[in-house]
């Protein structure tokens, strides 16, 4: 079954609260003011070629070896000439990172079951992970929702954009003064989730930037939400 077409970004910057804990950054306010914004959460897991599934509650949730066209990291690793002693390390990475995550997740969702899958690009310049949860959950959020008047600027160092069905976290790597028009290239989206029908999937990276970074990354977390259908 093909992911439903994420949509048209829409801003949002206040929505229901969220599972995912949020980063928590800090704005000077010196004359036009100016911020710092925190990114890239890079991290997650694989076995390789198979699907992943995790029971921690009643049912199970899986999710594929290749997702929106991206591989298992470790199956992307392993692709690369000489690989094999990265290989090995990010192995026992991948291991201990799925099974933190597992228990985490299980844990803040009343034991539902959850699985966690790292993923690459060929060239392993993208390594978006995906956390699915068989559970719905609330739309992403983030708080205190800034004045922006107070604070003379013409975009909040983060905010929430709707993507059709997708919700996703977007960081803004300049900070733009009130009065002037900012730079679409300097959104960054860090994370985007998807619920609904009794389950959720989150999707995260780094270098997933300007408006068709963010569609790529909500694209991304609606594939991985259809691919957890099952179960």
């Amino acid at each position: 079954m093909a992911p439903s077409a994420p949509g048209a970004i829409v801003r949002a910057v206040a929505r229901r609260g969220s599972a995912v804990p949020r980063r928590t950054g800090a704005l000077a306010r010196t004359g036009a003011c100016a911020a710092s914004v925190a990114l890239l959460a890079v991290g997650g897991t694989s076995f390789g070629s198979t699907a992943l599934p995790a029971r921690t509650g009643a049912t199970t949730i899986s999710l594929p070896a290749t997702l929106d066209g991206y591989r298992d990291i470790l199956d992307a690793i392993a692709a690369k000439p000489g690989s094999s002693k990265a290989l090995s390390a990010q192995r026992a990475n991948q291991a201990s990172v799925r099974s933190a995550t597992i228990a985490a997740y299980a844990r803040a969702f009343g034991g539902a079951a959850a699985v966690y899958r790292q993923y690459a690009n060929p060239s392993l310049t993208r390594l978006p992970w995906v956390i699915a949860v068989r559970s719905a959950a609330p739309g992403l959020t983030i708080g205190p929702v800034p004045d922006l008047k107070y604070l003379e600027l013409a975009t909040p160092p983060r905010e929430v954009l709707a993507v059709g069905p997708v919700s996703c976290e977007v960081d803004w790597t300049q900070i733009t003064p009130a009065g002037r028009t900012p730079n679409p290239a300097d959104e960054e989206a860090v994370q985007c989730e998807r619920s609904g029908s009794g389950r959720t999937a989150y999707v995260g990276s780094g270098g997933f930037t300007g408006p068709s970074g963010i569609t790529a990354l909500a694209t991304l977390a609606s594939a991985a939400w259809t691919a957890t259908g099952a179960g």
